[in-house]
């Protein structure tokens, strides 16, 4: 957004919101021109245009700690996992699994802090939301469980009576070179894999610390009660 800010020489006023199916209300009345992050759905292309995708993510899935690490959603499609009201991600999967046991929350770190605490069993997001919700609030049962299939793909949404608009930022997308859109999701993304991949690395050395000091503590047991029969038998 701030790059496509220089190249237009503009600046955007944001209008804050509570939620996101608050947001996607505003553009729908026409109290904003934009959403700068969307996915294109048929609901929506009813009072939006979109842009050309500039953002493409695999959605990860999140689990608590304890639940075993999965190769897709068809492993657990079966357990309960919670999304924001208002979420394409929710269409998706409802016409892909229509038995899922979906329980929505006003917000993405609502969904999270379910999984968190047992509420739900997993919840479904890209690497950088995820990131920002478990720092912020501090989720430390969390754990990157495996991806699934969706390929997330972000788009600005533009109300519909503002068709040039949508061509002009279509334009201004146009002009962020490969070079620079390598950049940011270098910045934005590599570096929350690292950190999920740091996080477990260190959680997998303490637990593999923590067994072996219980093995030396059930050998020196051993050993005084070796010592203590011994004594007995003298």
């Amino acid at each position: 957004i701030h790059k496509i800010e220089k190249i237009l020489n503009i600046r955007f006023q944001t209008i804050p919101t509570n939620w996101w199916t608050q947001s996607q209300q505003y553009l729908k009345e026409k109290k904003c021109d934009i959403l700068p992050a969307a996915i294109k759905t048929q609901k929506r292309e009813k009072y939006a245009n979109f842009t050309q995708p500039y953002l493409e993510l695999p959605l990860a899935i999140f689990t608590r700690n304890d639940a075993p690490l999965v190769n897709g959603l068809t492993d657990i499609i079966e357990e309960t996992w919670s999304r924001k009201k208002g979420s394409g991600i929710i269409h998706y999967m409802q016409k892909e699994y229509p038995d899922n046991k979906l329980i929505t929350t006003d917000t993405t770190s609502e969904a999270f802090q379910l999984v968190n605490n047992g509420g739900s069993y997993f919840t479904i997001a890209t690497l950088p939301i995820a990131s920002n919700v478990i720092y912020k609030y501090q989720l430390d049962n969390i754990q990157i469980a495996g991806y699934s299939n969706i390929i997330y793909k972000l788009s600005i949404a533009v109300r519909d009576d503002k068709l040039i608009l949508k061509e002009i930022l279509d334009k201004a997308l146009k002009r962020i070179s490969k070079k620079e859109h390598r950049d940011i999701l270098k910045f934005w993304i590599n570096n929350e894999e690292k950190a999920f991949l740091n996080n477990k690395i260190l959680r997998n050395i303490f637990i593999i610390l923590f067994l072996f000091a219980l093995l030396l503590f059930y050998r020196q047991y051993l050993l005084k009660k070796t010592n203590s029969n011994l004594k007995n038998l003298v």
